[in-house]
Order: structure tokens, then C-alpha cells, then sequence
């Protein structure tokens, strides 16, 4: 035998030995994958059993699912669980937060009502001023009629002299001297009126308070608490101040969800009754919905906080209105959000109205509008009532986006033309950044208690979902 042939069947050996060892590799790998897919599935039917069953019934077997899949799908429900938890437990910390913000603000509220008293009692200085200019008007004019007065006795005096008496008539009978002797003492009625005015207005701050409706200090809120406390309504009311203190209601809408044995009228009535009083803050906020109507928000006033914690023993919390609101997000758009999270709660899901930042893989920050756990997944939503930063800004808004959800946008927009805008300047987006996107919005102009789902629109955008 040559040596070219025992080389030949050297290399040949070394073949059928690599070969077998890699047989072997390849069942064992095979035997782990099996193994590691029973693992997931073991996990999948201890951890997330109704889904596990929801699947089956559907017809999808996940002991038949590649082992990638079945781990990212398994890898989605366990954080969707974490979220919701995650959620659940914040509240705690959340009425913490607001407890300690509500502190705060009370000094705030302190400062507004010392500078509402100055401000008022500055008015109150100049009807003071105008009250003494009327009162020297009324003296001078009374030096006038004391004057005509005499003239007029002087004229009665040499008339009787010169003329019989007459026995039947008495001398302030005649018409001169009749409208004389009216004026005089109607002027002298209203002098001694001014006098007392003005000596009272110098005397008697407590009464300047009350007069210019300043709010009452706490000794004269207790008398008012009393009258308050007699009127037959005054337990609405008082439901109302409490839903507001404790809740952080700031609409109509909000106390009509909360107050579900009084109907709207009652509610409406009531809270009018509650401003009247000064006890709240009634104001009107556009959100930009169709047909342009602003929605009313109410707030707490310095009174009726101070009236909530004289009846409840506490402070109240910070309005949800003005917890939302901040240097990036205005008073429409924290309005907006609360619109959003009564349509999400319509079907049931949970809504986180102040979630925290998201870090993302390539070392950016994402801050979602809302988080929404939606069918056991949360969602990331964005509140959107039209581009209101530089187009960089937003493209790299965008892009963040993307990365968090995956593709998946999900918006809430106050009308036709928000949405509009936005479709366009998404469109826009993917064309230049080459990204695919799928897009739901819930267009609040539109959404209705009739629609199955929040979103009124749904449709992908980018190369992927061209036809």
C-alpha cells in the first residue's frame, strides 16, 4: 500500500470521527433545546395559566412554538404582570407624593390668601378715600341748604310782620318752605349715614373684611360652617368638597363618576352653589375638541381647603389638573390626558397618569404621556394635540418612540385636525428615517361609548405596509 494511501485513509478516519463527534453535538443540542422548551413551557403553565388556555382554545399549541418565540412571548406576558403590580403597589407612594405636595402648597396657599387680604384691603383704602370726598360733598352741601333754610326763615319772618296771620296755616306749609325743610333732613340723614360709614370703615376692620368678601378667617369660617351646615343640600356639598379634597376631582364629569347616587342636575346644582359660597374655583379650559366648547375645571379655593380640613382633619390633595400640568405640558394637554383616561377606563383597563421614565437599550430616556394596561399589556400613549417643537425635536421623539414600543403608537388627539397633523408629519418621518410603524388613535372628536375599542383609527405607515 502507498503512502498516498495511507494518508488517505488517515484523513478518511478523521472525517468519520469529526463527523460522529458532531452527531453527537447535535443530538445533545437537540436534547437541551427539548429540555429548555419543556422548562418554558412548565413556566408558561405555572405563571400565566389562563393565557396558556386562552392559547389552546384558539387552536395554538406553544409546546410547538420555537423556543425563541415562546420566551419573548413569555418574556411579554411577565412584564405586562410586573407593570400592572408595579402600578398597583406606586399607589401607596403616589398618596405619599400627594400628601407631601399638599404640605407644600400650603404655604403657597397661605402667601395667595395674605396677598388676596392685602390686595383687597388696598380697595378696601380707596372706597375709604372715596367715602371721605362724598362726605365733605354732603357737609358743603349742607352749609348750601342751611343757608337757603335761613333765607327762607328770614323771608316767612318779614312776611308776618307785614301781612295778618293766619291762624290755620302752620309755617312749614308753604311749598318753598316745605321742599326746603324735605331737603334739609334727607341731607342731614344722608350726612349722618356717611358719617357713620366712614367712622365705621376706620373702626372696624373686621367688618371692611366681610363687606369686600374677602374670605373668612378661621374664626368667621366656623360662623359660616354653621350657616352652611343648616341648609337642607348641605350634604351634597359637602360630598362634593370631598371628592375633590381626597380624589383630586377637578371636572364635572369626574364628580359625576364619584357621586353615583346624585344625579347631574343635583351635582351641577350643588357645585354652583359651592363657588357662590366661595368654597371652590370654577374656570373653563379648552381642550380643542370639535365644536370648540372649553370644558369647566374646578379647584379647591383657599376656603374650601381650609373648610375640608377643619371637616376632615386633613389636608386636602394637590387638583389632578394641576398635578398634571408642568413647565412641559400645558393646562390643555393635562386636560386632555384626563379625557383619555375616562375613555380607558370605559373598557376596563388601567391607566397610570404620571408613569416614570423608561431607559431604553441605546442609552436614552423615554416619557410616556400615560401607560395603559391594556389586555394584560401595557401600552405606551401619547397625548398629541398638534407639533408644537422643531421638526429635529420631533423626529428624535419619534425615534425614542419607536424604540420603547416596538413599532407600536399608540395617540390620543383632541380632533380632526390634530390628527391630521400628525398623520402627516409621521408619514413624513418614515420616509426620511426608512421606518415602519403601526399607528392607533383614539380621536376623542370622534370616540363614542358605542365603539368597541378606544381607537378610531388604526393603520401601519412605512415602506412595510405599502401595498
Amino acid at each position: 500500500m502507498s503512502s498516498h494511501d495511507l494518508e488517505y485513509k488517515a484523513h478518511l478516519a478523521q472525517l468519520r470521527s469529526a463527523l460522529a463527534t458532531a452527531e453527537q453535538m447535535r443530538n445533545r443540542a437537540e436534547a437541551e433545546r427539548a429540555q429548555a422548551l419543556a422548562h418554558l413551557v412548565g413556566i408558561a403553565q405555572e405563571v400565566v395559566p389562563g393565557d396558556v388556555d386562552r392559547l389552546a382554545r384558539q387552536g395554538e399549541q406553544i409546546d410547538e412554538w420555537p423556543p425563541d418565540r415562546l420566551g419573548g412571548w413569555l418574556r411579554g406576558q411577565i412584564k405586562a404582570r410586573i407593570t400592572r403590580l408595579s402600578m398597583l403597589a406606586r399607589t401607596d407612594l403616589a398618596d405619599q407624593v400627594t400628601e407631601l405636595q399638599a404640605k407644600l402648597t400650603e404655604r403657597e396657599t397661605q402667601i395667595l390668601e395674605l396677598s388676596d387680604l392685602i390686595r383687597k384691603l388696598q380697595g378696601q383704602e380707596r372706597d375709604l378715600k372715596t367715602a371721605r370726598r362724598e362726605l365733605a360733598a354732603l357737609r358743603q352741601e349742607n352749609v348750601r341748604l342751611r343757608e337757603r333754610l335761613a333765607a327762607l326763615e328770614a323771608q316767612v319772618e318779614v312776611q308776618t310782620a307785614t301781612s295778618a296771620p293766619a291762624p290755620a296755616e302752620a309755617p312749614g306749609t308753604r311749598a318753598g318752605e316745605a321742599d326746603a325743610w324735605q331737603a334739609l333732613n334727607a341731607q342731614a340723614s344722608r350726612l349722618k349715614q356717611g358719617e357713620g360709614q366712614a367712622a365705621g370703615a376706620r373702626s372696624s376692620p373686621e367688618m371692611s373684611r366681610d363687606q369686600a368678601g374677602l374670605p373668612p378667617n378661621p374664626t368667621g369660617m366656623l360662623t359660616y360652617l354653621d350657616d352652611w351646615r343648616g341648609k337642607s343640600y348641605w350634604p351634597q356639598v359637602e360630598a362634593i368638597l370631598r371628592a375633590m379634597g381626597e380624589q383630586g376631582v377637578c371636572r364635572p364629569a369626574g364628580l359625576l363618576a364619584v357621586l353615583r347616587d346624585q344625579s347631574r342636575a343635583t351635582v351641577y346644582r350643588n357645585l354652583d352653589r359651592a363657588v357662590e359660597w366661595g368654597l371652590v374655583l370654577s374656570d373653563f379650559v379648552s381642550a380643542g375638541l370639535k365644536g370648540g366648547k372649553p370644558s369647566r375645571v374646578v379647584r379647591l379655593s383657599a376656603t374650601g381647603q381650609a373648610v375640608y380640613r377643619h371637616l376632615f382633619g386633613r389636608d386636602p390633595v394637590v387638583s389632578l389638573i394641576d398635578r398634571l400640568a408642568n413647565p412641559h405640558r400645558s393646562e390643555e394637554q393635562a386636560l386632555l390626558a384626563l379625557m383619555a383616561r375616562d375613555v380607558f377606563q370605559h373598557y376596563g383597563a388601567l391607566v397610570d397618569l404620571f408613569p416614570d421614565p423608561i431607559s431604553l437599550a441605546s442609552g436614552r430616556e423615554y416619557r410616556p404621556d400615560l401607560v395603559v394596561v391594556w389586555q394584560e399589556t401595557p401600552l405606551y400613549v401619547e397625548v398629541e394635540r398638534g407639533p408644537r417643537r422643531g421638526r429635529a425635536a420631533r423626529s428624535d421623539k419619534w425615534s425614542i418612540y419607536a424604540e420603547a414600543g416596538g413599532g407600536q403608537f399608540y395617540f390620543v388627539v383632541p380632533g380632526k385636525e390634530a390628527q391630521g397633523k400628525l398623520l402627516n408629519e409621521l408619514t413624513l418621518w418614515t420616509r426620511e428615517d426608512r421606518q415602519a410603524v403601526q399607528v392607533s388613535i383614539c380621536n376623542l372628536s370622534n370616540w363614542t361609548e358605542a365603539h368597541e375599542s378606544p381607537w378610531t383609527l388604526t393603520k401601519g405607515m412605512g415602506q412595510r405596509y405599502k401595498a
